[in-house]
């Protein structure tokens, strides 16, 4: 199959590849946004079930906290270390239960009776609970190496190991516990300085270090933060990138050759024109033009339709088109030629019946309009033609009006289409020989609903009367618009509510 850009210019080529590229990079970025935000929920995520683990031993600790207070023994018996021993038993994170008297260390799980309170950690602080938090660490009874800390009362402490802490940590994070208590924040395990208080919308992204998330407990004055440097986010994340990069790239091609396949029919309906100028592919449609008193049909306007073995094309696409093609004077002459030979070979139609044709505002600067005496059936037609103009800035040029001056000294009748909309004004329009204005169909649409440009035609009555102008009001499609029209004094009408463009044949018949 071929390229769909095999047609195209280096220009539409560019422009193809620039709209894929941008259609691309838009992708990706949403698949960065989309895949960042994720990214955020997982680490909020992964914190919370942390959390709720920190939680579930804080929980737990209390509960053997309360056991211990009912145990109701005195001294450092068999029984009372047993007692403790059942209550070690079975414990993940606890280390060890120390039993207390007045303060000082009495027994242990592990060591038994204690002789001496010599190297006991003092007591580093105490939280809202009232429970008594101290570090275990460096020389202790535990090895030169544990790092912990204990938690208890006046009569017990759980004494637990950092690694707790550490089993919970997502993988690829640093993290810092705290304590939360009247004397401050309080540092209990993990990275020092890590957590910081400040962040209180759950997440900040710190390009230069990673992603932290910080997080308190409801249930307990216990705090944690988790940072996730870039160099490891990025290590997971880019098997996800490149497929999203893959993905823009899919997108690339994609939207270069939607692109393509436009710009190419784009160029291919100014092939199908070319081809209809010389196949006939375009042909006329009448639409009939009234007088406002009687509603007598007293002429037409030729409008011009496309149709080929493709189907249609509206003349809101094939009307600049022809004039980007430059062809403008040789449609307009073969769509006079053939609608003035339909019209002609009705006999219903009568001598005189007026025939409006629309001309190119550039063919009348151009002098292009002087080929109208070549024509035949324009010459010798017994009809009488009207050449509609629209409202352009070429009016204003000497050439312009002198081309309309000849065709109105040869008896043609010369209108200002869609008046209003331009350039015209009342000096303009008696240098130019104009015969006849055209009211456009937006004020006509917007009369019922009494907008500021419906109240304009009044005015435009006015300057036809003045210059002595015939006035025909288009883009009337029913009775109210038609009424308030014809009261006003508009002499001539056009529009649906009298007829759609039609055939000759439709038009003689509706004549007769």
């Amino acid at each position: 199959m071929a390229s769909p850009d095999k047609e195209l210019t280096f220009a539409d080529r560019r422009q193809a590849t620039f709209v894929a590229l941008l259609a691309a990079c838009l992708f990706c970025l949403a698949g960065f946004v989309v895949y960042v935000l994720n990214a955020f929920d997982e680490e909020v995520e992964d914190i919370e079930d942390f959390l709720a683990q920190v939680e579930t031993v804080i929980f737990d600790g209390y509960l053997n906290l309360d056991k211990l207070d009912r145990l109701d023994l005195e001294n450092c018996s068999s029984v009372h270390l047993l007692a403790m021993r059942e209550i070690l038993f079975g414990q993940s994170y606890i280390r060890d239960i120390i039993a207390r008297k007045s303060g000082q260390p009495m027994c242990s799980v592990i060591f038994g009776p204690v002789q001496s309170s010599a190297g006991q950690p003092e007591s580093y602080f105490t939280s809202s609970r009232g429970l008594i938090v101290r570090k275990e660490q460096g020389q202790s009874n535990y090895g030169p190496n544990f790092s912990g800390y204990s938690i208890g009362n006046e009569r017990y402490d759980l004494v637990y190991s950092n690694d707790f802490a550490r089993a919970f940590v997502p993988e690829g994070r640093q993290y810092q516990m705290v304590f939360l208590s009247s004397e401050g924040v309080k540092p209990v395990t993990g990275e020092t300085a890590l957590y910081t208080g400040e962040i209180t919308s759950v997440l900040d992204w710190r390009w230069a270090s990673g992603l932290q998330v910080e997080l308190c407990s409801d249930s307990f004055p216990v705090c944690l933060a988790t940072m996730r440097h870039m160099d490891s986010w990025l290590a997971d994340a880019a098997s996800n990138l490149g497929l999203i990069f893959f993905a823009g790239c899919f997108v690339a091609w994609i939207g270069y050759r939607q692109r393509c396949k436009v710009l190419l029919r784009r160029r291919s309906l100014k092939s199908r024109i070319l081809r209809g100028l010389s196949e006939q592919c375009f042909y006329p449609q009448f639409q009939p033009i009234v007088t406002m008193e009687s509603k007598q049909v007293i002429g037409c306007e030729v409008l011009a339709r496309f149709e080929d073995e493709y189907g249609p094309i509206y003349p809101d696409q094939f009307i600049p088109l022809i004039q980007e093609l430059d062809q403008t004077w040789p449609f307009s002459a073969y769509m006079l030629d053939r609608a003035l030979n339909e019209l002609s070979l009705q006999a219903a139609l009568p001598d005189a019946f007026r025939v409006s044709f629309n001309l190119y505002p550039s063919d009348v600067s151009s002098g292009a309009i002087a080929g109208v005496a070549s024509i035949q059936s324009a010459r010798n037609s017994r009809f009488a033609l009207t050449f509609e103009i629209i409202e352009d800035q070429f009016l204003d040029e000497e050439l312009a009006r002198q081309h309309l001056a000849a065709l109105h000294e040869r008896g043609y009748t010369i209108a200002i289409d869609d008046f209003g909309k331009g350039y015209s004004n009342l000096q303009q329009i008696q240098k130019i020989h104009c015969q006849l204005l055209k009211i456009d169909r937006s004020f006509v649409v917007e009369l019922e609903e009494g907008a500021i440009r419906a109240s304009l035609i009044p005015n435009i009555i006015e300057i036809a009367r003045k210059a002595d102008l015939r006035l025909v009001a288009e883009g009337i499609e029913n009775n109210e618009q038609y009424e308030v029209l014809r009261d006003w004094g508009v002499e001539f009408g056009q529009g649906w509510l009298f007829g759609k463009p039609m055939a000759a044949e439709a038009l003689a018949e509706l004549c007769r």
